[in-house]
């Protein structure tokens, strides 16, 4: 039998970089029309727009973290709890 060691509590999109990225996005396509590999910027700007957030928290070890979700990647620093 499997347990999860970890428990999400995910916030849901964030919008902290939604003006960021709809620049972003936004001047990518136009230069992406004369400038094929701007279309990355396209998409790291679409990227920064749904960017969620939230808590993960790790039983056995005992650590939490708040985290930045991109693409499914979830980024931050995992800290100790306090018991």
């Amino acid at each position: 039998m499997s347990t999860t060691t970890n428990v999400v509590i995910s916030e849901g999109i964030s919008f902290n970089y939604l003006i960021k990225g709809t620049l972003l996005a936004i001047f990518s396509g136009i230069i992406s029309l004369f400038f094929l590999p701007a279309l990355i910027g396209l998409v790291v700007g679409v990227a920064l727009v749904l960017a969620s957030s939230g808590v993960e928290i790790n039983i056995q070890k005992k650590q939490y973290r708040r985290y930045v979700g991109i693409f499914g990647y979830k980024i931050g620093k995992w800290n100790d709890l306090i018991t």
